[in-house]
């Protein structure tokens, strides 16, 4: 028995003994609460390490995408890079290699920029550059 389950058994045997039904159905439904949520989290922790299963890649054996797009592929000589599937021919368009396995391609990086309303208009750089662009504006003005 799981730690939450053992705790649940203990919150309901606790709400038997008490003497007011207001206190015995917040106690109860407390205890239903913690187990409906114990219930999702399990099921998400399910969904998330299949999902997961060998490093997020998905044999076309098992299944091939439900939208056309480009994808990350795994080829049948151990390289890795992109091709499109294409939902209407229900197949990966590529021109040598055979697709072993695929998976979704992550979001784009994006560097986290801050923006400065200065004198000569708005500036936006790169973290940490703010100073030094501040500085050398300041020092352009002083010739």
């Amino acid at each position: 028995m799981s730690l939450i389950s053992e705790q649940v058994r203990r919150l309901r045997e606790f709400a038997k003994t008490l003497k007011y039904a207001d206190e015995y159905n917040l106690v109860k439904g407390a205890a239903d609460t913690i187990e409906e949520l114990s219930a999702k989290l399990h099921k998400s922790q399910m969904e998330r390490s299949s999902q997961y299963y060998n490093g997020g890649w998905i044999p076309v054996s098992d299944r091939l995408p439900e939208e056309a797009g480009e994808y990350l592929c795994s080829y049948d000589d151990d390289d890795v890079g992109t091709s499109y599937f294409d939902i209407r021919m229900n197949e990966f368009n590529m021109l040598h290699e055979q697709v072993t396995a695929w998976m979704s391609l992550p979001e784009p990086y994006k560097a986290k920029t801050e923006t400065w309303n200065g004198y000569h208009g708005q500036v936006t750089a790169p973290n940490g550059t703010f100073e030094r662009i501040f500085n050398d504006a300041d020092n352009d003005n002083d010739i």
